[in-house]
């Protein structure tokens, strides 16, 4: 399962890394399972872009705002603790944890931590702060505005349309109860994604949520240099005793 998670660039590494200490095989059939998936990746960005031409509402969302897991020189990556926002968001420029981008644009974080110019569809994409993996809370105005965003209406949703329905922008900013506020310079916010001291969020000034509607989109999450992490660990731990021969009944294969 962790060859899923593998970002396109550093397969080959990630394959030849994990032949070299006998963990896998390359006459095996999870090694041409994974070389055929290898090829599917490639076709994302085009598969994405022809999903869309055909109609299909495509809306990508990333978290950002939150260091990577410590076991690889990726440790400062923008992250929603376990996927690189680069990779959730197809493409986004982002500055190292702590650190922040010098540039400008339509598409920069008001903070200045991620640049959207450079993902595949950057009018398609939205962003979240201090949201970690999987940790949208039920009822929050976060969740509310997620929920339009992948619900939507009859009418093609962008990043231009979104804000002029709803006063969200392309990068939505959020406090420890997964409120929606603004970004505001010298105050900070969300920067845990943990901490949930109201997981049903009674916020009497709601957000609004696009519209829903019988409308299909497609939402797409990307992956992140955690398991080529975790495989290099691997590497590092036993890179030195390296085997000649594959051993039998390898689990790995």
């Amino acid at each position: 399962m962790l060859w899923e998670f593998i970002p396109y660039d550093d397969f080959d590494d990630s394959v030849d890394a994990m032949t070299a200490i006998g963990f896998l095989d390359q006459s095996s059939g999870l090694y041409k399972k994974i070389t055929r998936y290898h090829k599917v990746q490639k076709r994302l960005p085009g598969n994405l872009k022809a999903m869309q031409k055909a109609g299909t509402d495509v809306v990508i969302v990333a978290n950002y705002g939150l260091p990577n897991i410590p076991i690889n020189s990726a440790y400062a990556n923008q992250t929603d603790i376990l996927i690189d926002t680069k990779y959730a968001s197809v493409g986004a420029t982002t500055a190292d944890y702590g650190k922040t981008l010098k540039r400008t644009g339509a598409h920069v974080s008001p903070d200045r931590i991620v640049d959207a110019a450079t993902c595949l569809l950057p009018n398609n994409t939205w962003f979240f702060k201090g949201v970690a993996h999987v940790n949208f809370w039920y009822d929050s105005q976060a969740t509310k505005f997620l929920a339009g965003l992948i619900t939507n209406p009859k009418k093609k949703q962008s990043v231009q349309t979104v804000k002029a329905a709803t006063g969200n922008g392309q990068f939505v900013n959020t406090d420890e109860k997964q409120n929606i506020v603004p970004f505001s310079a010298g105050k900070s916010t969300n920067s845990s994604g943990t901490k949930n001291t109201n997981p049903k969020n009674t916020a009497t000034a709601a957000m609004k949520s696009p519209a829903t509607g019988a409308h299909w989109s497609l939402a797409v999450g990307g992956s992140g240099l955690a398991a080529s992490g975790l495989l290099f660990a691997l590497y590092a731990l036993f890179g030195k005793k390296r085997r000649t021969t594959q051993p039998q009944n390898n689990i790995y294969t």
